[in-house]
C-alpha cells in the first residue's frame, strides 16, 4: 500500500460508505457509520500510524482502535461486502496516486 494522508483516507472511507468524513470523528454508533470507522482504523494502522495516534485523529481511546483494527482483520476474511468497500476504497486510494 502506498502511504495517504488520513485526509485521502478518511475521504475515500466516507466516500464510500455514503457519509460525511465529520461522521467518522462524531460519537454516532450507527453500524455503517461504525463500520467506515473501522476501515480508517484499519487503513491507517496498515499505512504505519500508530495506535495512540489513530486514536488521536478519530477521538477514540488506542485500545478501541486496536479492537476496531482485529474486527475490521475478521470482516475482510468473512464479509463480502466489507470486502467489496475495502477494494473499492483502494481502488479509490490507488487512482489518486
Amino acid at each position: 500500500m502506498s502511504y495517504h494522508t488520513s485526509q485521502e483516507i478518511s475521504q475515500a472511507v466516507a466516500k464510500e460508505y455514503g457519509i460525511n468524513v465529520k461522521d467518522i470523528n462524531s460519537y454516532c454508533r450507527r453500524r455503517d457509520v461504525a463500520d467506515a470507522r473501522f476501515m480508517v482504523a484499519y487503513l491507517l494502522r496498515r499505512n504505519g500510524m500508530s495506535y495512540l495516534r489513530i486514536g488521536g485523529l478519530i477521538g477514540r481511546h488506542h485500545s478501541t482502535i486496536i479492537h476496531d483494527c482485529n474486527e475490521m482483520e475478521y470482516l475482510l476474511q468473512y464479509d463480502k461486502t466489507t470486502i467489496k468497500h475495502f477494494n473499492n476504497i483502494m481502488k479509490d486510494l490507488w487512482n489518486q496516486s
